[in-house]
């Protein structure tokens, strides 16, 4: 057992950690149900996380450290806002005012 499961006993929490082993996957699932409801909505986490990292500057992170990450996570998340905010003012200006009724 880590350290970190040592400490969510010693303060009465539960991981909700998905675990790497398909087996140890499976168990979880069907044993806990608490487990198998927040699992179901790891799909669109992941795939914002990866959008931010994939397309937001055009390149890989290349960070060290947890402060660096931070900063890097910071920066593509203004970045991924921006480009939003840019195209969604363009399709506005483009579209046809709608007719008063």
């Amino acid at each position: 057992m880590s350290s970190l499961h040592s400490w969510l006993e010693e303060h009465s929490l539960t991981s909700q950690i998905c675990p790497k082993s398909p087996q140890a996957l499976r168990e979880r699932l069907k044993d806990d149900d608490t487990f198998a409801r927040l699992q179901t909505r790891r799909g669109s986490t992941e795939a914002r996380i990866a959008i931010l990292k994939n397309q937001t500057g055009g390149r890989v992170w290349r960070v060290k450290g947890l402060t660096n990450r931070r900063l890097a996570v910071g920066w593509s998340v203004l970045t991924h806002n921006l480009i939003w905010i840019a195209r969604t003012v363009g399709e506005q200006q483009q579209a046809p005012p709608a007719k008063a009724a």
